[in-house]
């Protein structure tokens, strides 16, 4: 698709008469449009891997396709907010727990006494670290 300078003048003057519709939208961010054909399988593969990464198929494919013209990965997949609020709970709790470990860490070398909950937290860090690891 080539920039002609002529016909983006006649858009233009279209767009501002009275009424005029314009026919072709303005394509800022990829203004390049090409047109690619799959066989039924090759289109049933895209189009599950598209779901799969939570994108549309031709946004998938331009994605994918500039990425291996790069020779970068492909787009990542998009992450369900309730497991990014989940994972951004759990670090907020071993963010708790490593505090607590630090705090009877020092209590231990300075009195030489281990603090009743340190049990407990070794015992929650085990737990937090099963749930990751799930």
């Amino acid at each position: 698709m080539n920039h002609d300078p002529a016909a983006e003048q006649v858009r233009e003057q279209t767009a501002q008469q009275p009424g005029a519709v314009v026919r072709r939208r303005e394509r800022k961010g990829r203004p390049r449009q090409i047109r690619v054909r799959f066989s039924d399988d090759e289109w049933h593969d895209i189009s599950a891997a598209a779901g799969r990464a939570g994108w549309t198929v031709g946004g998938w494919t331009a994605a994918t396709g500039v990425a291996a013209a790069r020779r970068k990965p492909p787009p990542r997949l998009v992450v369900a907010e309730a497991t990014l609020r989940e994972l951004a709970e759990t670090r907020r709790q071993l963010v708790r727990i490593g505090t607590l470990l630090n705090q009877s860490v020092k209590a231990v070398n300075a009195t030489g006494q281990v603090p009743p909950g340190l049990a407990y937290l070794a015992g929650r860090v085990d737990v937090l670290i099963g749930e990751l690891d799930r």
